[in-house]
């Protein structure tokens, strides 16, 4: 008897040690099946992050700062300080090292950079005489139709709605005032800034999409103070120096609001400046680099950390990138390039690009104006 109840004890014993053991291997299956529940979920969260960004971008500011040329921002390049603010955003973003317009003069330019088209497709080829067709679709058109409320601030008359470039806008604020040394009618930054401050206010809670224009850096260059006396060696430093400063305010206003982290930003130039480079001492007439290099930058939500790309990229990329961003259709339409890729990370250098750049200007019968716009340097 003593010996069954030994016996008994005994496979007791190692039932208890192989249940054991069986437990100690089924926690430890479990946990490796919790580990890859958690790696999967952490990837499917960095995919949603980083690879499909529609769902942080719920708002959309695109600036376009008027002549302004790539090389005078201190992020790329410039040996003074002059845009401190964009600086910071390209610290966060994407900038392109290589953006071309499609032509060096505003409102064709503009017609690009909010069609996605080159001057032969939208159809307006100077400031004067033209206007951007209804058949033409805009980008606010397109993110209207997506259900964002569209809203506009330009700062020329050159942009003015009479010139079919506010097609799309639910609100496009165009009102100027001439001032003393500018050569064409404008708002200054300074009174620009406030119009957009109030718009974002007033539509905070809402999706939308914002286009802020900003004229400082055209002719003629005379920034204010303290600009003007920082940047007196160079008053068209000063101006972009000065509207930096502005898009700063605006900056502000969009964290001040708690709707920064869900904001596309986009900075972009429409065109440059000669600055007697080439004999020219404007824009218009040529397309040399000084004329149609512009910067482009682009800062999205949920991304903190600096990209330079060199790819060549143009105005005309804006629309289709925006689009992809957002998960919506480009149109057909569209002559421009996806740059979403490169925003992500995607080398584009292999490509093998073209990019359409045009002047029409010195086919203008008009030698007075061309006198005033060119002044050609002895040799």
């Amino acid at each position: 008897m003593a010996s069954r109840n030994k016996k008994r004890s005994l496979v007791q014993d190692r039932a208890s040690s192989k249940a054991q053991q069986l437990g100690s291997s089924s926690s430890r299956w479990w946990s490796l099946v919790a580990a890859g529940i958690i790696i999967i979920a952490v990837g499917v969260w960095l995919l949603w992050r980083f690879v499909t960004p529609a769902q942080d971008i719920r708002t959309i500011l695109l600036i376009s700062i008027d002549t302004c040329r790539a090389d005078h921002l201190s992020c790329y390049g410039y040996p003074r300080q002059t845009t401190p603010n964009i600086d910071a955003l390209a610290a966060e973003g994407i900038l392109f090292e290589n953006t071309i317009t499609t032509i060096p003069l505003t409102l064709p330019a503009h017609c690009s950079m909010l069609t996605g088209t080159i001057p032969p497709r939208h159809g307006v080829h100077d400031n004067q005489d033209y206007r951007l067709d209804e058949a033409n679709i805009t980008l606010a058109e397109i993110l209207k139709d997506a259900d964002f409320t569209t809203g506009a601030a330009v700062s020329t008359v050159v942009l003015e709605s009479k010139f079919g470039i506010s097609q799309g806008f639910d609100t496009y604020d165009d009102r100027f005032e001439a001032t003393q040394d500018a050569p064409i009618e404008e708002r200054i930054a300074g009174r620009t800034t406030p119009v957009a401050l109030d718009w974002l206010e007033k539509n905070k809670d809402k999706r939308f999409f914002f286009f802020l224009h900003y004229f400082d850096p055209h002719t003629s260059y005379s920034p204010p103070e303290p600009f003007a006396s920082r940047f007196a060696s160079s008053p068209y430093a000063g101006e972009i120096a000065y509207t930096d400063h502005n898009i700063g305010q605006v900056v502000d206003k969009l964290k001040e609001l708690g709707i920064y982290d869900s904001t596309l930003i986009i900075i972009a130039g429409d065109h440059g400046e000669l600055l007697g480079e080439h004999g020219e001492s404007a824009h218009a007439y040529f397309i040399y680099q000084g004329a149609i290099k512009v910067p482009l930058i682009f800062k999205l939500p949920a991304h903190n950390k600096p990209v330079r790309i060199q790819s060549i990229a143009g105005l005309i990329d804006i629309v289709p990138t925006v689009c992809s961003l957002l998960n919506i259709q480009v149109p057909e339409h569209v002559q421009g390039i996806d740059l979403s890729d490169a925003l992500k990370g995607k080398d584009l250098s292999a490509q093998d690009r073209y990019l359409f750049c045009e002047s029409l200007y010195p086919t203008r019968s008009h030698p007075k104006t061309l006198r005033r716009r060119i002044t050609i340097q002895p040799s």
